[in-house]
């Protein structure tokens, strides 16, 4: 069974109070609702861990945001920034709808504390890598590619 009280969960981001998800949550989970760009810096300074359960996602935002904070990222496979994460060096990638991966990875980190600031530090260095010039030149070898 999973002790979900070893954990504090925050979730941002607008939600509906008559929904079964708040009403199974809301125990254990504090809904924050929008934020603005300050407040989500200080969330992510609050933070030691980034879950992005995405069903579907072309990109997430929010976990380039989290790397670039020093946040390692629990990332489903279906969100498009599950690219950025290389598993045990910034984060892992768990399969979309599977929420025990989900738990076990919280688990590991709970009992890998220790990790954490190598993570932090790799987390940052990811976000780090992804400079608009790295982007473009990404761009012009896909279009050769594509020309060839």
């Amino acid at each position: 069974m999973m002790d979900l009280k070893l954990f504090t969960f925050k979730f941002a981001g607008s939600y509906d109070e008559n929904s079964k998800y708040y009403k199974d949550f809301r125990d254990i989970c504090t809904f924050v609702g929008h934020v603005t760009k300050e407040e989500i810096i200080n969330l992510y300074r609050e933070s030691d861990i980034l879950v992005f359960p995405s069903l579907a996602d072309g990109f997430g935002l929010s976990v380039l945001e989290a790397l670039s904070f020093g946040i390692p990222v629990i990332c489903s496979d279906n969100a498009g920034a599950s690219d950025l994460i290389i598993n045990g060096y910034n984060g892992y990638v768990v399969s979309t709808g599977v929420e025990s991966e989900i738990y076990d990875k919280l688990i590991w980190f709970n009992n890998n504390r220790d990790k954490l600031q190598e993570m932090s530090i790799n987390a940052r260095k990811s976000a780090a890598e992804l400079t608009w010039e790295k982007y473009n030149q990404n761009v012009k070898n896909a279009i050769k590619k594509i020309m060839e």
